[in-house]
């Protein structure tokens, strides 16, 4: 069995205009990673206040996001050595869990448990 090696991103209000200019200069996580943040806005508008929302990356976190209630941060997920099976995938941080001493620990644990064969690294910046 394999390790699956990914980098982690946190999208906050504070980095987003750089992700965005690394966008722009055709950084290509930089673009992912936005992309898998707007597919996620959209999935819970698409949920809305249904029983199968969106809840918060943090595992230990009940909160529910809704059109009224969006993520104050994304988590995203690229791997580093993507193949067609690979997924990028983005998900809400509440506003409460971004306030978190020990948001990365929480974030890395939730991705423990999403991808058991992973092998997780942060990337501070999306430049």
């Amino acid at each position: 069995m394999s390790v699956i090696h990914h980098e982690f991103y946190v999208i906050t209000p504070w980095n987003l205009e750089g992700a965005i200019a690394a966008s722009r200069q055709r950084v290509s996580s930089a673009s992912w990673a936005l992309c898998a943040a707007a597919d996620t806005l959209k999935e819970i508008q698409r949920r809305g206040d249904s029983d199968d929302a969106l809840t918060c990356m943090c595992l230990d976190c009940d909160f529910k996001f809704s059109e009224q209630h969006r993520p104050m941060a994304f988590g995203v997920i690229v791997p580093m050595f993507p193949e067609t099976s690979n997924v990028m995938i983005a998900h809400g941080i509440c506003g409460d869990c971004f306030e978190r001493d020990d948001l990365e620990e929480q974030i890395l644990a939730t991705l423990r448990e999403m991808f058991p064969r992973g092998n997780f690294r942060r990337v501070e910046q999306l430049q």
